[in-house]
Formats: structure tokens, C-alpha cells, sequence
């Protein structure tokens, strides 16, 4: 390590060294998008990180949804990559994606959706139209 490094990292307190190992290994980790994956190993592989979907130890030809980290084991040979999960448009439900063997499974609104306000047709709405039989509902006005 560089002199210069060294002393910046000296300068940090014991917490503040300890907090900024954990941000680096969670920025090392990280990964993005959605991928299944196939073991393609002769056994059991165990992964270095827990996958989006699926067990961290998976079988021989056992399949799982991870992110972009997990292409370094695509590279080794230790993974296939069987397909990629492309989400295009935004979600209108607060509901977990569901992915099956056909990719994910998702309610989306079309982006030039036209919004119905009434459902009625236009010769069917009544202008004037009473509630209830007593539209005061008891109540006695007072002059």
C-alpha cells in the first residue's frame, strides 16, 4: 500500500475502518438487473453471495435468479446463463415480481393507456337522480 494511503487510512478511528469495510464489500456484491442462472459444475455449488431467488447452495443443474455479480462465475464456466428478465415498464401494483420458467410475470400499464372516467354510456346518465326517499333525513330546519 502507497504511504500516502496508509496514512489516510490510519486517521480513521476503529468504528469508522469497520464501516468502511462493510460499505466496500457491499459495493463489491452489488450487482444489478435479474438473470437465471444454471449450475453447470459436476456438483453441488455453493455461491458467494445469496442469490435474488433461490437456495445459496444449489444442485447440479439447479437453476436460480441472480443479478449482474453472479456473470464472474458465467466467465469461469462455473454458471450458465439461461436468460435474461427485462423489465421495461413501470409497475402499477406494489406486489413481489413473480418469475416463472417464461421469464417475469408482472401487471403493467401500457404507457398511452387512456383513463375511462365513467363507465356508463353517455345516454345512459340520468341528470337528476334522488338518493333516498327523504333527502332531508329527518332533519327539521328552524326558522
Amino acid at each position: 500500500m502507497h504511504k500516502s494511503l496508509r496514512k489516510a487510512y490510519k486517521k480513521l478511528t476503529k468504528p469508522e475502518r469497520t464501516l468502511a469495510k462493510k460499505e466496500s464489500l457491499k459495493n463489491f456484491l452489488h450487482g444489478e438487473g435479474q438473470y437465471i442462472y444454471q449450475n453447470n459444475t459436476s456438483g453441488e455449488l455453493d455461491l458467494p453471495k445469496k442469490p435474488l431467488e433461490g437456495p445459496k447452495k444449489i444442485p447440479k443443474n439447479g437453476q436460480f435468479l441472480g443479478d449482474s455479480y453472479f456473470m464472474q462465475m458465467v466467465r469461469t464456466n462455473d454458471l450458465r446463463l439461461i436468460k435474461e428478465i427485462i423489465m421495461e415498464n413501470k409497475l402499477i401494483t406494489e406486489q413481489p415480481p413473480t418469475i416463472t420458467e417464461n421469464g417475469a410475470v408482472e401487471l403493467v400499464q401500457p404507457k398511452n393507456a387512456k383513463k375511462k372516467l365513467n363507465e356508463q354510456a353517455p345516454q345512459e346518465q340520468k341528470k337528476n337522480v334522488l338518493l333516498t326517499e327523504d333527502p332531508v333525513g329527518g332533519i327539521v330546519i328552524v326558522d
